[in-house]
This record gives structure tokens, C-alpha cells and sequence, in this order.
């Protein structure tokens, strides 16, 4: 299942009320349609239908906590700034055509550029 499809599930399982809930690895409040959008590099604005916390889990067991993050069904790729991770305590290296993001000295993703956009590494 596709991170997408996994979100539209957990959201139908939600009622159209404004209540905090929390779902296993996720935690978010459903937003009223039309109260947040989000622009995209081509101008166009993409509803946001729900805003929490995320545990992204990465390929080497480590988990990175995503505060605010924000979820519009419409986007397919995720976007997670570079100066939130650094205000959380990350460092972001570029190496080798790379981002290496570390905290504590430990590695906990590399980013590699794709299309122009910098992307986590899952393999």
C-alpha cells in the first residue's frame, strides 16, 4: 500500500467532526475542506485535509518524528524542510552529490538528487 492510499484510509475512518485522534503511527486533526492549501511549483494551490505528526520510518530502523506535517492527498512527493530537521537537532551535510542528514554523529538518511528534487534514499 502506498503512503498515499494509506492516508486516504486512515482519513475515510475519520468522521467529518474536527477531532483529534490518533491512528498507530500517525497522529493528525482533520482540517474543514478549504481551510488550508498549499502551493505547488506550477502555481497551483493543492487542499490540505489534515495536519499532525508523522513517525517516518527509514530503511535503517532509525525513526524521524515530522511535527506539522501537513497532508494534501493531491501531492505525490513529500516535502520535509531542511531548516525544520536543523531546528529539531539535525545537521545537513552535502557530500558527494549527496545530503547526508545526521544527528548525535549517526547518519540517519542520505538524500540523492532525482528530476532536480533532492530525495530520501530507501534502498
Amino acid at each position: 500500500m502506498t503512503l498515499k492510499e494509506e492516508l486516504s484510509s486512515v482519513l475515510s475512518r475519520v468522521a467529518e467532526e474536527e477531532k483529534e485522534r490518533s491512528f498507530g503511527s500517525w497522529w493528525f486533526r482533520k482540517l474543514k475542506l478549504g481551510a488550508l492549501s498549499l502551493y505547488v511549483g506550477n502555481g497551483q494551490r493543492e487542499a490540505v485535509e489534515a495536519i499532525g505528526v508523522f513517525y517516518l520510518c527509514l530503511p535503517s530502523g532509525l525513526e524521524i518524528v515530522l511535527n506539522n506535517f501537513h497532508y494534501a492527498p493531491s501531492i505525490t512527493r513529500g516535502v520535509i524542510s531542511v531548516s525544520r530537521l536543523y531546528e529539531d537537532g539535525f545537521i545537513n551535510r552535502f557530500v558527494n552529490n549527496t545530503i547526508q542528514v545526521f544527528r548525535n554523529n549517526m547518519v540517519y538518511f542520505s538524500a540523492i538528487p532525482r528530476d532536480g528534487i533532492f530525495e530520501i534514499d530507501l534502498s
